[in-house]
């Protein structure tokens, strides 16, 4: 018997819950919510929550979503993969049902809220450099461990192609070494690369938080195997 795909798929979660100011200076709640992505990253859609605990606005589903709020609860919502900004448009808010209170991290057995295509409440827009950046580091602070491992894999993928001094007297066996070990190293920092890529998507992370890790991480392995073959003759003749 085939199992229907709430049973093989977790439950849908919520990320970050915070305050957001409505029309009328009402003070309701901008809610992320998660679905199960199974081998990508887990989808995600914004909800509006009334200070009734009505639901009045469900946004579409992107792939990374990073909210920042101020002390006035003025929030920017942005999608960090198509660059696009959530703006409230409370003309088209609807009186949906009761939601009950919820934290960062809690589950819920509403598939029907995390599912399907219909969406109101929210009219997009092109996010703008500032807002991306903005987003870009709220999302890194959140993700600190994952960015930290980008960098560390593709510094360990620059060390492989870092040159090591030869001391064979043949030519030839040096440049044959050099050519096997710089193809070896070449896959293995491209192994590395097309790794960190995936999980950078598995995880949510935008392509900023991806590239610029990988090139700190790569940067620094090449620049300190620089500066050491720049010192090695000078400590050579000391």
């Amino acid at each position: 018997m085939i199992a229907s795909m709430p049973a093989l798929a977790h439950r849908p979660y919520y990320s970050q819950v915070e305050r957001i100011r409505l029309a009328d200076n009402e003070i309701g709640e901008v809610r992320l919510l998660h679905g199960d992505g199974i081998f990508f990253t887990d989808p995600v859609r914004p909800l509006i929550v009334d200070a009734k605990g009505r639901l009045v606005a469900r946004g579409p589903k992107a792939r990374s979503i990073v909210i920042s709020c101020s002390d006035e609860h003025e929030c920017l919502i942005v999608d960090l993969w198509d660059e696009r900004v959530y703006d409230l448009e409370p003309g088209s808010f609807r009186q949906g049902p009761v939601q009950p209170e919820v934290r960062d991290g809690d589950r819920t057995d509403d598939w029907d809220l995390e599912d399907g295509d219909e969406n109101w409440g929210f009219t997009m827009r092109e996010a703008g450099a500032r807002e991306i950046l903005t987003a870009n580091l709220i999302l890194a602070r959140q993700s600190i461990f994952g960015v930290g491992m980008i960098a560390v894999f593709a510094a360990i993928g620059a060390f492989a192609l870092v040159p090591f001094r030869l001391n064979h007297r043949s030519r030839r066996v040096r440049l044959f070494v050099r050519i096997i070990l710089s193809l070896v190293g070449s896959m293995i920092f491209l192994f590395l690369v097309i790794v960190t890529f995936w999980l950078s998507m598995l995880n949510g992370l935008s392509f900023e938080l991806w590239l610029v890790p990988t090139v700190l991480g790569a940067g620094a392995v090449w620049l300190a195997a620089g500066i050491v073959r720049r010192r090695a003759p000078r400590a050579a003749r000391s």
